[in-house]
């Protein structure tokens, strides 16, 4: 808070005699009501009413907030003058311009060269705010956007629904940026940042990161449907779909556990023949297996199947002997 006029004043009376034990009154500025004064810049210790000079005629510490009017006597309360409006409206924590002559507190904020700086240290004089970084450190306000304010480029403002947006054009008054299209405001990210940001998240496979996740549901990204499906107690841990091959053929599992296994152009030979499917199914009740002939009068048909196999034999449909033929198959089932 300002401290009166002049720090350490020595009062005299009219005939120029120093006025030991004086009194000061202090009254709210243009009435008779008394305004308490401090002896501490915080305001905490109020001073007698009214302040006493000492032996010197000096005044002790006095802080107020804003103006007072002030009152002086001598020692028999013969009032020798009266001043209106002593102090000053202005307090540092107005953001006032940087004066140099002003000791600054830790958390003071001044203005400098069209920047705002707060102190860092107690006792804070004569240094300079831009040049002198271990006194203080600048700061910025983020404004609320305003229909009335021409921005100008670089400035960030905050709309009503909490989002940040930067200029990118001048002028730029009356565009909202909420429903910009980009010529005038972007979000306040730097957009080389943000994908740099997901590519690191993507190269270091942190699935939990990249993912979306709303209402319990997990929004799958291009690259995270096909590959390795999995599973932790029935619950599906990894891509939607997974596509193999091998020799016994070809197989297609999905998320929901269910898996297709198929192969064409396989040789059945008199008298029967054991087929191994290209992947394992879990359950050989709820396997279906469909044959298809490719021979032009041979039926194929399946004599009961495994978890890894299934049996088959042809039949000359003109009369019924056994004989080799070749056919396709697809096998339907669960993998888990």
């Amino acid at each position: 808070m300002p401290r009166s006029a002049n720090p350490v004043p020595q009062y005299f009376d009219n005939d120029n005699k120093i006025l030991s034990g004086g009194k000061v009154s202090y009254f709210e500025a243009g009435t008779s009501t008394p305004k308490t004064t401090y002896s501490d810049k915080a305001e905490t210790i109020a001073n007698p009413d009214p302040v006493i000079l000492d032996a010197a005629g000096r005044l002790p510490n006095v802080f107020f907030t804003g103006t007072a009017k002030q009152v002086l006597k001598d020692l028999n309360d013969v009032q020798i003058w009266e001043r209106d409006d002593v102090g000053s409206t202005e307090q540092i924590n107005d953001f006032n311009a940087y004066d140099l002559n002003i000791s600054y507190d830790a958390g003071d904020i001044v203005k400098f060269n069209g920047l705002f700086f707060i102190s860092l240290q107690n006792s804070n004089q004569n240094n300079q705010p831009d040049a002198n970084l271990d006194f203080w450190s600048e700061i910025r306000f983020i404004e609320v956007y305003n229909t009335n304010v021409d921005y100008s480029i670089g400035v960030i403002v905050q709309t009503t629904e909490g989002n940040f947006w930067k200029s990118v054009n001048t002028p730029n008054q009356g565009n909202d940026p909420s429903a910009d299209d980009g010529t005038n405001w972007f979000m306040s990210i730097d957009e080389t940042k943000f994908k740099d940001i997901v590519t690191e998240k993507i190269e270091a496979e942190d699935i939990d990161s990249v993912l979306l996740k709303r209402n319990a549901s997990t929004v799958y990204a291009r690259d995270d449907i096909l590959g390795d499906v999995t599973e932790t107690a029935g619950v599906p841990t990894g891509a939607i779909i997974e596509t193999g091959s091998n020799a016994n053929g070809d197989f297609v599992k999905y998320a929901n556990g269910t898996l297709v296994c198929q192969d064409a152009n396989v040789n059945c030979f008199s008298g029967g023949s054991t087929i191994t499917f290209p992947h394992v199914f879990v359950d050989n009740t709820k396997t279906v297996v469909m044959l298809t002939s490719r021979g032009s009068q041979n039926l194929v048909t399946s004599n009961g199947n495994t978890l890894t196999t299934f049996d088959v034999f042809s039949i000359v449909s003109s009369t019924g002997a056994s004989s080799d033929t070749v056919f396709n198959f697809i096998a339907t089932g669960r993998w888990f």
